[in-house]
């Protein structure tokens, strides 16, 4: 089974390419159900506060307050158990996937693989530390994004371009390009 995880932003909106997403990767292949579980929660703002907050989460440390909330709801669709689950993020939703890979292998699941696409996580963080060094976690794929200021680490000096980083949520038909 997989789970996708859409970005920051309003639920209304992730949506428009989420939905789209995860019914072409079940045409191409990926492990299916390929299923998209919502963790919007109050908009982009607070979302994106919520990447920056647990993107470099020291391994051992349990997310609390909202992001203990979401990581709850991708429980409740079914990623719990001791079952090989697969998870694929965008930009917010690859710092949840992350964190609900640890979850489940530290529950005994096994993760087949994560998939992080523009992902805020840095290569030298904690948190990707803990994911490389958890032997119930398999494969590991990073599809960062050309000229994008989150891919692979957020630099604080390029927020202002963050137009880039939001270009899939804006094509014309709602879906990746």
């Amino acid at each position: 089974r997989t789970v996708l995880l859409g970005g920051a932003g309003y639920e209304s909106e992730t949506k428009l390419y989420a939905e789209p997403l995860a019914a072409e990767l079940e045409r191409a292949g990926v492990p299916g159900p390929v299923e998209y579980v919502p963790i919007s929660e109050g908009g982009q703002v607070s979302n994106i506060a919520r990447t920056l907050r647990y993107r470099d989460l020291p391994a051992g440390e349990q997310p609390d307050g909202g992001i203990g909330s979401i990581l709850r709801r991708v429980e409740l669709a079914g990623v719990s158990g001791t079952a090989t689950q697969n998870f694929i993020g965008y930009s917010y939703g690859s710092v949840i996937a992350a964190q609900a890979a640890l979850r489940h292998a530290e529950g005994g699941g096994k993760v087949g693989f994560l998939v992080l696409i523009g992902t805020p996580i840095a290569e030298d963080s904690p948190l990707r530390e803990a994911l490389l060094n958890e032997p119930a976690i398999g494969r590991i794929i990073t599809v960062n994004i050309p000229g994008d200021p989150f891919s692979s680490g957020v630099d604080p000096s390029r927020l202002g371009e963050r137009k880039l980083h939001f270009v899939f949520a804006e094509s014309e038909t709602g879906v990746f390009p």
